[in-house]
């Protein structure tokens, strides 16, 4: 996954299939994103817990 994708704050909509998501420790989540499509992914349990947490608007 590039390193950018964790810069795009105005992202609204994000899908991901079939990587590997390790946000860097600066990461304080998406503050516009309100869809999140994940199929495949590995991912920590923490790396969940502060996406949902840091992204205000998500509603799926």
């Amino acid at each position: 996954m590039p390193s950018c994708l964790f810069s795009c704050q105005d992202m609204v909509c994000l899908e991901l299939y079939s990587c590997l998501l390790s946000p860097p420790s600066t990461f304080r989540g998406f503050r516009n994103l309100k869809y999140i499509t994940i199929f495949y992914v590995t991912l920590s349990e923490a790396v969940v817990e502060n996406l949902i947490s840091c992204s205000p608007l998500l509603k799926r």
